[in-house]
């Protein structure tokens, strides 16, 4: 990606969903999570931001803060 020039990602929420499968950021389950499927967890993504950064790509983080599923917020333990 750097050798194309590219100097910024953007990425889909990347939040838990309830639904299990793939979303473009509607019904998070859990804002604050980040989605083991899609993004590895928290450390997947600590690596895919680090290798970015380490090449002079910035990450943006996306988020859709309007589309909270019914169960947003509601954390089992």
């Amino acid at each position: 990606m750097k050798n194309l020039g590219v100097n910024a990602v953007e990425l889909l929420p990347i939040v838990e969903f309830g639904n299990g499968g793939d979303s473009w950021g509607y019904d998070p389950a859990q804002q604050f999570a980040v989605d083991n499927t899609q993004y590895g967890g928290p450390d997947g993504l600590k690596t895919f931001v680090q290798a970015c950064h380490a090449r002079g790509i910035a990450v943006l983080l996306d988020v859709v803060h309007n589309h909270y599923g019914r169960d947003a917020g509601h954390v089992e333990l």
